[in-house]
Formats: C-alpha cells, structure tokens, sequence
C-alpha cells in the first residue's frame, strides 16, 4: 500500500527545500544550541565535510 499522503515542504532559503518535520527538528536542535539556524546549519556542513575528507582523503 502506498503513502499518497503529499509531504509539506518549507522554505529555508531561495535554495533550499527541507521537509517540515524535519524543518522543526532543526528549529528545536537550534533552541537547544543557543545557536542560530544558519549557525547550526555550518556546524553540521563542515562535519560533513570533514567526514567525507576522512573517508576520500584529500
């Protein structure tokens, strides 16, 4: 059986489109940091990255 539910997507920048769900996860993480969105969103890149360097090499 299939989901047809539609998913509500929020707009977080001109280029990015999260899912709502996990847009309050977002939100809720932010408030816990003391942290701004933009700020935790960096954070989370550049672990990212970092773990990618790790597993490529540079």
């Amino acid at each position: 059986m299939e989901n047809t539910k539609k998913k509500r997507y929020v707009l977080v920048s001109k280029t990015v489109l999260v899912e709502r769900e996990l847009w309050t996860r977002v939100r809720v993480a932010a408030a816990i940091e003391g942290e701004t969105i933009s700020g935790l969103v960096e954070k989370a890149l550049c672990q990212y990255l970092e773990r990618q360097a790790e597993k490529y090499g540079p």
